[in-house]
C-alpha cells in the first residue's frame, strides 16, 4: 500500500485557483486602463488519496491535507466598472493559472460596492518515480461586497460558489484513475488596511466552506499585500 506520493502531490496541488476558497477580491474595479496586483499566500484543505498498487484502485479522502499556495494576480480595467484578469499560483510540486473577469454593479466613487465576479482555473503536476498526474480544476462564481469604513480600512464580504474537479491517474502495466467533482459553498470575510497615501493596501481574508454532499465545513485564511 502506498500512501505518500498522492497524499503530498494532491497537498500540494489542488488549491491553485482561488479554489479551495480564498478571493483576494472586493466589491470594487480597477477603474478604466488602470492596472492593479497582488501577491498573496493562502492556507487550504484538498483531497487527498491512497493508492492500492496490489488491487489497482485508489481511495479518495475529500477534504484531508492542509496545503499552502503563493499566487500572484494582476487586472485590468476594460471599462470603469469591467476588469479582466488573471493569477499564476505555485505550491511545493506544482503550478496553476487561474482567468476572471469582475463586473462592479455600482460607482467605483462610492462607500459602498458590489460585483459580480466569475473565473475558472487550472493546476498539474507529475511525479515521474510513482508514473503519476494529479489535474485540477474548477469554476467559480460569487457577489463580492465591501463597504469603506474610513479611508484607510475597508470590509468585505464574499459569497461565492464553486464547482471543482479532481482527477489522479497513476500509468504503469495498468493505468488506474480516480475522480472527484466537488460542488462548494463558500462564505468569505475580508479586511483591506491600506497605508495613508491609499498606494498600498493587506488584504486579510478567512472563508468558511461547506460541501453539501460530503457534510463537511472547514475554514481557509490568506493574507496577500496590493503594491
Amino acid at each position: 500500500m502506498k500512501t505518500h506520493f498522492l497524499t503530498m502531490l494532491l497537498g500540494a496541488l489542488c488549491t491553485g485557483c482561488v479554489s479551495t476558497g480564498v478571493l483576494f477580491q472586493d466589491g470594487k474595479t480597477a477603474g478604466k486602463k488602470e492596472l492593479e496586483g497582488a501577491i498573496g499566500i493562502s492556507y487550504n484543505v484538498v483531497p487527498s488519496y491512497t493508492p492500492d498498487t496490489v488491487s489497482q484502485t485508489v481511495a479518495l479522502n475529500p477534504f484531508k491535507v492542509p496545503a499552502p499556495w503563493i499566487n500572484i494576480q494582476a487586472q485590468y480595467g476594460l471599462a470603469e466598472r469591467l476588469d479582466v484578469g488573471g493569477s499564476f499560483g505555485f505550491g511545493l510540486f506544482s503550478v496553476g493559472l487561474h482567468g476572471f473577469a469582475k463586473y462592479a454593479l455600482l460607482p467605483n466613487d462610492g462607500v459602498f460596492h458590489v460585483s459580480l465576479y466569475g473565473g475558472g482555473g487550472f493546476a498539474a503536476s507529475t511525479d515521474k518515480v510513482e508514473n503519476g498526474t494529479a489535474t485540477f480544476a474548477q469554476l467559480v462564481g460569487g457577489i463580492p461586497f465591501s463597504f469603506d469604513v474610513t479611508e484607510t480600512n475597508t470590509l468585505v464580504i464574499q459569497p461565492l460558489y464553486s464547482h471543482d474537479f479532481y482527477k489522479v491517474k497513476i500509468s504503469g502495466d495498468t493505468v488506474y484513475d480516480d475522480r472527484f467533482d466537488a460542488h462548494l459553498i463558500h462564505l468569505g470575510f475580508g479586511v483591506i488596511r491600506k497605508n495613508l497615501d491609499k498606494e498600498r493596501a493587506v488584504f486579510y481574508n478567512v472563508t468558511m466552506n461547506y460541501s453539501p454532499v460530503n457534510k463537511r465545513a472547514y475554514p481557509t485564511f490568506g493574507v496577500a499585500i496590493r503594491p
